[in-house]
């Protein structure tokens, strides 16, 4: 067993853990969860298909719409 000690955490963090915990309680308190699906959604579908445009959309095509 290795003799780690534990990790202290910084004032900073404590705060930065408040502020994630308030921001999730306002997102409860105001209904603003689907809204909140709906954004993390639409920010993933961009990352996934963002590739596939990258990789179908050459700059040769680009410039040629009909």
């Amino acid at each position: 067993m290795s003799n780690s000690s534990p990790v202290r955490v910084t004032a900073i963090e404590h705060a930065s853990w408040v502020l994630a915990l308030l921001a999730m309680l306002l997102v409860l308190l105001v209904h603003l969860l689907p809204a909140l699906i709906a954004g993390l959604l639409v920010y993933e579908l961009v990352h996934v298909l963002a590739p596939f445009f990258a990789r179908h959309l050459s700059n040769s095509r680009s410039g040629h719409w009909p």
